[in-house]
């Protein structure tokens, strides 16, 4: 490797882009970051990608790489440290991978409610926010315009991912109990899993640092109400953290740890199974999709269509995107590295949490990662175990 810093586009107020800078901050790896507007952006990264996406993360050596789980494993391989955030432990592992799903996707819905339902007190500390990633005066009509297009989208995604004016006191009270329960935990744990971060720790840091421990409204609520969420966020992102390497007995797990899984089940598992429920039928129809395929009209489409699940004793309707099952896969993938008392550890935990359908169903075909885009794999079984 040469010594050049990596560079860093993405944005500040960015879900994604956040637990990658966070990394590298922890991990003393040297980078420079630039906006996403940034003309090099545009003339040189997107056209290589296809599509405008951040984070992307550019080596020394000029590689381009492009998704915040994605460019934390290569980083792994190439900067190994005594504390991986992929634990050498199976059982351990598969847990990680689960909060890393979970977080990343599963809180998205507290983390667009709380950034774009609180103009009053969010407005202005947003506006600001953008006001960083383009080269436009502050003054002009033209960022004006840019500010509106770019927000109008934002709000639209929030209601993609299942925000209505009818479920937010649902949105808000889910969000509460998850504080609670992660503040519980981190009163005896550092981080998720123990004594260092894991992937676990970088997926839920996503939302509950960029948009919900940094926007007015969220922030002041996670001070308030959860300091130890929030002094976890500082931890995470602290390069002179001192790190230990224990990690929790799961053969005895804090019970902090079991609420949590059991809060996933009621939260999230069954918009990850309607994921897996939608994608099936869509493959169905297409028969002919080729290996490495997308089977999307453009490269720059992330979703499939839309699907409806029940959650909280509502119907909720969202967007279905193979990038939540090229997430899920890694969890399965890495249950499937199990065996033993690791395999019989990992059991009892999604067992007694009402997880076990996660390490049960699959699509019948994986979603893989080539070239900066989730595409199609091989057919195979649904089953884990065939």
């Amino acid at each position: 490797m040469t010594n050049a810093p990596y560079i860093l586009y993405g944005m500040p107020l960015s879900l994604y882009t956040g637990k990658v800078r966070a990394y590298l901050i922890r991990r003393r790896i040297t980078f420079e970051e630039r906006i996403a507007a940034n003309p090099v952006f545009a003339a040189e990264i997107i056209p290589k990608i296809g599509r405008f996406i951040i984070p992307v993360l550019v080596t020394p050596e000029g590689e381009i790489w492009q998704d915040g789980s994605e460019i934390i494993d290569r980083l792994e391989e190439r900067h190994p440290s005594d504390f991986p955030v992929i634990p050498t432990s199976p059982s351990h592992a598969v847990l990680a991978h689960l909060f890393a799903l979970f977080g990343s996707e599963g809180l998205l819905r507290p983390a667009m409610h709380y950034r774009w339902d609180f103009d009053e007190d969010n407005l202005a500390y947003i506006r600001e926010g953008f006001m960083e990633e383009v080269p436009i005066p502050r003054d002009s009509e033209e960022w004006e315009t840019f500010f509106l297009k770019s927000s109008g989208r934002m709000r639209n995604a929030k209601t993609a991912f299942g925000v209505t004016d009818d479920n937010i006191p649902a949105v808000e009270a889910a969000y509460k109990e998850f504080l609670a329960l992660f503040n519980d935990h981190l009163a005896d744990h550092p981080f998720l899993l123990g004594e260092h971060p894991t992937v676990g720790d970088e997926g839920l840091y996503g939302p509950l640092f960029p948009h919900l421990g940094r926007d007015p409204v969220p922030s002041m609520m996670m001070k308030n109400e959860a300091h130890g969420v929030y002094r976890w966020t500082e931890r995470l992102a602290h390069p002179g953290h001192p790190l230990g390497g224990k990690l929790v007995d799961l053969e005895s797990p804090p019970s902090t740890l079991t609420d949590l899984l059991s809060y996933i089940k009621d939260e999230y598992l069954a918009e990850i199974l309607a994921h897996i429920d939608f994608a099936e039928a869509w493959l169905a129809e297409r028969p002919d999709l080729g290996v490495g395929e997308s089977g999307v009209d453009k490269r720059s489409r992330r979703t499939l269509g839309f699907a409806d699940y029940q959650w909280r004793g509502q119907t909720i309707t969202s967007m279905i995107m193979p990038y939540r099952l090229w997430l899920l896969e890694r969890v399965q993938q890495a249950y499937l590295q199990t065996a033993g008392q690791d395999r019989a550890v990992v059991d009892k935990l999604f067992g007694d949490a009402g997880l076990k359908p996660l390490l049960e169903r699959r699509a019948s075909r994986p979603v893989l990662r080539e070239d900066n885009m989730e595409v199609w794999g091989a057919p195979r079984s649904t089953s884990l175990d065939a």
